[in-house]
């Protein structure tokens, strides 16, 4: 029931420092003409104003000053990169691809475009070419523990646990004490059926971050539904479910809590819970109302849920 961490979350201050990265390499055309130099707008400098727009969060403006940029010199490197991640940003996979690809075909050996193209053919559920991807990456930096954390989430959207595994331990070699791959490798464990290794990637995560909210949720869930009794723990799961509902309220979170009340007795809680998240959804996101109306059945029923 419960996901592994989505990959993609661009932080603003990674986007500044990648840019300041880029200048000397923006263009295979880095002198002025005669006019150029006359004129104060330069391709830098509309480059920098899309960079600035991106960092406030207005996507449009700073994908019309990429495409000023791409004007001024079809070659600018750069624009082609941040406008791909404000695609990522609008939710719009396909046009990232295709920026992505011209920026490697501008620089064959740039592993953060192949790492970031990885990223979006995974929002295209395109798990084997976001693989090829990742796998590049590593062959060009074999201590990119980005690329190899991403590669797990790959393989475990696959179904390919042991691949899972190895990938998110090799990152873990190499970013030790980083939560979301504790958590991501506890997801891919719990999907093998090894509860009790789940359980203690989970509770590292959460020493690593004790305010990751995902991880509480995630251990909440497995205590609250596993279907091995010696793991279950509801008390210890409506605990850490209040705790996950503090730092971050949402649907999937109020399951869970519904999940630590029925494991717990206390079913009216849980009908309670189930029907505000139902009301909230109204006719969205189909697949997952349809998945908590079963849960509200079971507990209307008097019955716990039990994950697989």
């Amino acid at each position: 029931m419960k996901k592994m961490i989505r990959i993609l979350s661009l932080s603003f201050l990674i986007l500044i420092i990648n840019a300041l990265l880029f200048i000397g390499c923006h263009s295979r055309n880095d002198s002025l003409s005669d006019e150029q130099a006359a004129n104060p707008i330069t391709p830098k400098s509309v480059f920098d104003e899309g960079v600035a727009w991106a960092g406030k969060g207005d996507y449009d403006r700073a994908i019309k000053a990429f495409n000023k940029v791409l004007k001024m010199d079809s070659l600018y490197t750069g624009a082609y990169f941040y406008r791909a991640q404000m695609w990522e940003e609008k939710r719009n996979p396909k046009k990232a691809i295709s920026d992505y690809t011209k920026v490697l075909k501008l620089n064959p050996d740039l592993e953060r475009a192949y790492n970031y193209r990885g990223n979006a053919w995974q929002m295209r559920g395109k798990f084997d070419k976001a693989i090829a991807d990742y796998t590049k990456v590593v062959e060009l930096n074999p201590n990119h523990s980005e690329a190899y954390h991403n590669r797990g989430n790959a393989w475990g959207k696959k179904g390919d646990y042991e691949k899972a595994i190895a990938d998110f331990t090799k990152a873990m070699e190499l970013s030790p004490g980083e939560a979301a791959i504790y958590d991501n490798r506890g997801s891919a464990w719990r999907k093998k059926g090894d509860y009790g290794r789940a359980i203690k990637d989970y509770v590292r995560a959460l020493e690593a971050n004790p305010d990751f909210a995902v991880t509480y949720n995630n251990l909440a869930w497995l205590l609250a539904t596993c279907p091995v009794p010696e793991y279950r723990s509801g008390i210890k799961a409506l605990r850490l479910a209040q705790k996950a509902l503090e730092l971050t309220p949402d649907a999937s979170i109020l399951d869970t809590l519904a999940a630590a009340y029925a494991e717990v007795g206390k079913f009216e809680d849980a009908v309670r819970v189930m029907q505000r998240i139902i009301t909230m959804m109204g006719n969205g996101d189909a697949e997952n109302l349809s998945i908590y109306k079963k849960h509200l059945n079971a507990y209307k029923e008097g019955k716990p849920w039990r994950g697989k």
